[in-house]
């Protein structure tokens, strides 16, 4: 009986794999050469990048950080990708992600404003603060976002201000632009 259903779970994954694929949701934009467009860096690259800015915007010498996906670390860049940042007590600080062949933005807030980095437009959104936050004693999230040459990187941070905006787009487009594919 539980060789019958992981049989039929089996035979479903390419038909799901060709009814996404006629979908266009395939994350390829050359899919007559699958890797052209893939990232020669890793995950762990990736995740290194903010490292620096999480910490010194929330003082925390040491951090935890999360890989968005069940991958080694040593994995390319592909499709999509994520990290997300802790201090030591677990404390959410935010995030970076970056995604080839995004064309919409995943955010759903409209962008409060939009800075200029390098002749990058960086979209800033102002999240809104969970129902259980205090107004006046909380900040929301920022969510910065960046396109560059099809590909899409994402950072957001918490407790987010002007300073925060300013320190952080920099390290967005930098981020995209060094670790992105060819």
């Amino acid at each position: 009986m539980a060789g019958d259903v992981n049989r039929r779970m089996l035979a479903t994954i390419p038909v799901l794999a060709i009814l996404l694929a006629g979908c266009g949701l395939s994350t390829r934009t050359h899919p007559e050469d699958p890797t052209a467009h893939l990232s020669v860096h890793t995950l762990q690259e990736l995740c290194d990048f903010p490292k620096q800015f999480f910490s010194a915007r929330y003082n925390a010498t040491s951090l935890k950080v999360g890989l968005g996906a069940t991958k080694p670390m040593t994995d390319k860049i592909d499709g999509g990708n994520g990290c997300d940042y802790r201090n030591p007590e677990g404390k959410y600080l935010g995030y970076i992600s970056l995604f080839e062949g995004a064309t919409d933005s995943k955010t759903h807030y409209p962008a409060s404003r939009v800075v200029t980095v390098d002749g990058v437009a960086v979209s800033e959104v102002v999240e809104p603060l969970d129902s259980f936050k205090d107004p006046a004693t909380s900040r929301p999230s920022y969510k910065l976002t960046a396109r560059i040459d099809g590909w899409e990187g994402e950072l957001e941070f918490a407790g987010g201000d002007e300073q925060g905006t300013q320190a952080a787009a920099p390290v967005l487009v930098n981020m995209i632009r060094t670790l992105k594919g060819a």
